[in-house]
């Protein structure tokens, strides 16, 4: 179970105490945006590296927007929007 579904599903847990509607639920479940970056980098051997990073927006309903935001080779788009979901 990767970050995002572990927190989807505490989440889930939460929502049905509170007996939370189906359409707060889906908003608050869907992340709001994503933005994918990609750049080249020189390492110190001289070989050129592609660095991903990812920053995902997943709800501003509580005031700005923070988000998860990650430049690591073992990191990928679904960690980044499991962290989102978790500060959200």
């Amino acid at each position: 179970m990767n970050t995002f579904e572990a927190t989807t599903y505490c989440f889930r847990l939460a929502a049905n105490v509170i007996d939370l509607s189906e359409r707060v639920h889906a908003l608050l479940i869907n992340p709001d945006g994503e933005v994918k970056v990609e750049f080249s980098l020189q390492l110190d051997n001289g070989e050129l590296a592609i660095i991903e990073g990812f920053r995902k927006q997943h709800n501003n309903c509580r005031g700005p927007m923070e988000g998860g935001l990650r430049y690591h080779p073992d990191v990928d788009s679904e960690e980044a929007k499991g962290l989102a979901s978790l500060i959200t």
